[in-house]
Order: structure tokens, then C-alpha cells, then sequence
């Protein structure tokens, strides 16, 4: 199979596995810790600590996307990408699609970004 073909078919892999999901649902290959983080979060009105406690509980499979696979499920899943771009630059967009695939809305999404740059900078 020469490398065009190659590229092709892992493109569309790539995308149908992006499709899983909607928008707004627990990701399908979040982390158990995580899964129940996400659950607890949506019960209740959370605060800056729930969003600093909530972890991926590991590598999972959205840690590995990169930022064509990442900006592809935004564009084909309707996500509020003007949201998402009112963050600062490129890496803290990109980790807060992983967090809207892993199961958060948009605006969650990018104040769990804003949280873990915040406690970052207080270490």
C-alpha cells in the first residue's frame, strides 16, 4: 500500500473514531477516574477546586489527538470554537477540546484550562 493510500485510510479511521460521540457526552475512552469526576462535576454547581481536582486519571486516548484530529471533531461536532479560541494560544486550546471530547461543555471547557493554568503559575 504506498503512503497516499496509507494516509487516506487512517485519516478516515481517525475521523469515524472522532464520531463516537456527541458533543457534551462522556467520551467513550475516558479514564474510570475520570468518567466519575465528570459525572460528580455535573451534579452540582462546581467550583474553582472541582474543576483544579478534575484529572484524566492517565493517558487516555484524546491525550494522544493531535491538532488536525482535534479541530476536526470541532468543526464536524458543532462545537463553539469561539469559545474555545478566547483562550490565549494554540496548546490551551487544543487541551480544551480534549476536555470537550472527554465530556464538557465549551465554557467548562475552557475554565478547566484557565484553572490549570492558574495553579500552575501558583506553584
Amino acid at each position: 500500500m504506498n503512503n497516499s493510500c496509507s494516509l487516506y485510510l487512517m485519516t478516515k479511521v481517525t475521523s469515524v473514531r472522532l464520531q463516537i460521540h456527541k458533543v457534551h457526552e462522556i467520551g467513550k475512552f475516558v479514564n474510570p477516574v475520570c468518567r466519575e469526576a465528570l459525572l460528580a462535576l455535573r451534579k452540582k454547581n462546581p467550583a474553582f477546586k472541582d474543576f483544579m481536582n478534575l484529572k484524566t486519571g492517565g493517558h487516555d486516548y484524546y491525550s494522544g489527538l493531535g491538532s488536525a484530529d482535534l479541530w476536526q471533531f470541532a468543526n464536524d461536532n458543532g462545537v463553539d470554537v469561539v469559545t474555545i479560541a478566547s483562550l490565549p494560544d494554540e496548546k490551551s486550546q487544543l487541551s480544551a477540546l480534549r476536555w470537550v471530547m472527554r465530556g464538557l461543555s465549551e465554557t467548562e471547557a475552557v475554565h478547566k484550562v484557565k484553572v490549570d493554568t492558574e495553579v500552575k503559575k501558583n506553584r
